[in-house]
C-alpha cells in the first residue's frame, strides 16, 4: 500500500500545472501561478499572498482556476 500512495503522490505532482488549485499539507489552499517539470519549487498565490513550496506539500489537487491557466 505504501508503494501504491507513493507513486500516487507523483502522479498527483507530474498532473500540477498553472492555475491547478492546490491543498498543501500545511493547510493552505492556493492556486498555482508558477512551476517547472525539471524543479521541485513552484510559486502558489493564497488571497492577496505568493507562496514559494515544494511540490511534495501538495497533498490534493481541488480542479483548476481557469483564468489563471497557460493561453
Amino acid at each position: 500500500a505504501n508503494r501504491r500512495q507513493r507513486r500516487e503522490q507523483e502522479t498527483m505532482q507530474k498532473s500540477l500545472k498553472r492555475g491547478s488549485k492546490v491543498l498543501t499539507s500545511s493547510g493552505i489552499y492556493g492556486t498555482v501561478v508558477s512551476i517547472k517539470d525539471n524543479e521541485d519549487e513552484m510559486v502558489i498565490r493564497s488571497e492577496d499572498s505568493k507562496l514559494k513550496m515544494k511540490k511534495s506539500l501538495v497533498i490534493q489537487v481541488l480542479g483548476s482556476d481557469e483564468a489563471e491557466a497557460p493561453k
